[in-house]
């Protein structure tokens, strides 16, 4: 990881639905995070300013201009996505809105 904030970098997985979305306009358009109820957090992270070096968007189904396409159940594909991003943070924000769709997917593994 970097030392300074102004080099960290962050990847956030799920970009193309409503969350992720929303996370990666604002770690984009600000430049940094916001979180006011997590105070620790901030102090590590943003002690002088927690400027981003990269914000890296990823989708699956519904990839796109400035999101990188990643399928999240293929753990090859996300070891050599990690490998080559090399990202600081990880934001999580990738979700089936389908359960069916999810249980049809694990009875066929």
């Amino acid at each position: 990881m970097s030392s300074s904030p102004s080099g960290r970098s962050v990847v956030i997985t799920g970009a193309s639905g409503l969350l992720g979305r929303a996370l990666v306009k604002e770690f984009k358009v600000t430049n940094r995070l916001v979180a006011r109820n997590i105070r620790h957090l901030i102090h590590f992270l943003f002690q002088d300013g927690g400027k981003w070096k990269s914000v890296t968007g990823t989708a699956f189904s519904r990839s796109g201009e400035g999101l990188v396409k990643l399928d999240l159940s293929d753990p090859s594909a996300v070891a050599a996505f990690v490998k080559e991003q090399r990202p600081d943070f990880v934001v999580h924000a990738a979700a089936q809105r389908f359960p069916d769709k999810v249980r049809k997917y694990l009875a066929k593994k």
